[in-house]
């Protein structure tokens, strides 16, 4: 099959995707289709669904260790220091793009997907949990100090809203990570 009857594939696939009487569930398995026909024909080296996951909980913890330091040197008021942690940001961030953009992304299979739904609802229940624990946070330092209440900004909610975010991207991926293993029966064997 050569490259331009592939070309004609996807673009029959995606005539039918846009038919208005096709039920959803069909116009998902089309769409299913189409990315791994696009997958077949891109030429770069392939990465598989785990090591996405791996890279994307690298990415995310170090996003967390920048966010971090950025909250630190914002709160000690080290503009020279924030300078640099903006550089730093954008390096790591081209650097990301550039690496990421040199293969093509495997497709997930039945497995992977299941796995990762699971990991996403861990995750979400993870997020409601520091949620929770940083209001409990606030309610018992407030009472050490007699603070009835505090006075949040709106960066105060972008910052914890980059929290929340970054915990839920760290938490689905090492428990995909986790639940994808290879139980210690079948490696012994």
């Amino acid at each position: 099959m050569t490259l331009y009857s592939n070309n004609e594939r996807i673009r029959a696939l995606v005539k039918e995707y846009q038919r208005q009487d096709i039920p959803r569930s069909e116009k998902k398995e089309i769409l299913e289709k189409i990315k791994l026909e696009e997958y077949k024909q891109d030429g770069r080296k392939p990465v598989t669904f785990r090591a996405q996951a791996v890279i994307n909980l690298i990415f995310s913890l170090l996003s967390m260790v920048i966010m971090v330091v950025g909250i630190i040197t914002k709160y000690l008021h080290l503009t020279d220091v924030m300078d640099v942690f903006v550089v730093a940001v954008l390096v790591c961030i081209g650097i990301f793009c550039i690496v990421m953009s040199r293969f093509k992304k495997e497709p997930a299979d039945e497995l992977a997907k299941e796995l990762m739904t699971k990991a996403t609802a861990y995750s979400v229940n993870g997020v409601l949990a520091a949620a929770i624990l940083t209001g409990v946070f606030m309610h018992l330092n407030g009472n050490r100090c007699d603070i009835e209440t505090y006075s949040i900004t709106g960066e105060h909610v972008v910052w914890f809203g980059y929290v929340l975010a970054l915990i839920h991207w760290i938490m689905k991926n090492a428990i995909y990570l986790w639940l994808d293993r290879t139980p210690a029966s079948d490696e012994e064997e």
